[in-house]
């Protein structure tokens, strides 16, 4: 039995209602004692650990739980003591840095669309030149 368990939480980056969830950030929480620390990355920031008040501001916010795994709890180990790398919205952003450490490589939701749009693109393109463009 281990002592911690792991979270992803989510929050709106806008203090509105209907906002979509897409700030992420890792949280591990001490069974015994409640605390509930989480490793996130934001421009003002970068990657820092804060507790959950800093993290959801007062914002609508959710959590799934995550299974634990001694390869995760490395990687948020790893994650929480390299964070000297500047925030970034393409290449350092809050969910690359969760994906890195449950997933063990970084990547977005909008990485992923963006690379569909481009296959598909590619796609549309090489069988409109295959056609005749017609």
């Amino acid at each position: 039995m281990h002592h911690i368990r792991f979270y992803k939480v989510m929050r709106a980056p806008l203090d509105m209602p209907i906002a979509p969830k897409v700030h992420w950030g890792f949280a591990v929480q001490n069974i015994h004692s409640a605390e509930v620390l989480v490793l996130h990355n934001t421009p003002e920031k970068n990657i820092h650990l804060g507790d959950l008040q800093e993290f959801h501001s007062g914002r609508d916010w959710g959590y799934e739980e995550i299974p634990y795994s001694d390869e995760i709890y490395q990687r948020f180990l790893t994650a929480a003591h390299n964070n000297q790398r500047q925030y970034d919205l393409i290449t350092n952003n809050c969910q690359q840095t969760y994906t890195g450490i449950v997933d063990g490589f970084s990547w977005t939701p909008v990485m992923w669309l963006a690379g569909i749009v481009i296959v598909g693109g590619i796609v549309i393109y090489a069988a409109n030149r295959s056609d005749g463009g017609s």
